[in-house]
């Protein structure tokens, strides 16, 4: 088991997004179609060996440093 697991970004949906509010092809677009810029980012990340905790860290995606930690 890794101590700590990577679970996507954490982005703010689209307004009165949720599986049944937002047609199909909206869906689509904001899960699959999204820019992949280099730089910091706000991510969600678990910690699965102590606490079993969702946190987001805010991490530069080309040193892997982490910026913001949560608190």
């Amino acid at each position: 088991m890794a101590e700590f697991t990577y679970g996507g970004a954490a982005v703010i949906r689209p307004d009165n997004a949720s599986l049944e509010d937002l047609p199909g092809t909206d869906w689509d677009e904001f899960v699959y179609l999204r820019t992949n810029p280099a730089g910091s980012h706000r991510e969600y990340w678990f910690h699965g060996a102590a606490c079993r905790t969702w946190f987001i860290v805010m991490r530069d995606t080309v040193t892997h440093a982490c910026l913001e930690q949560p608190s």
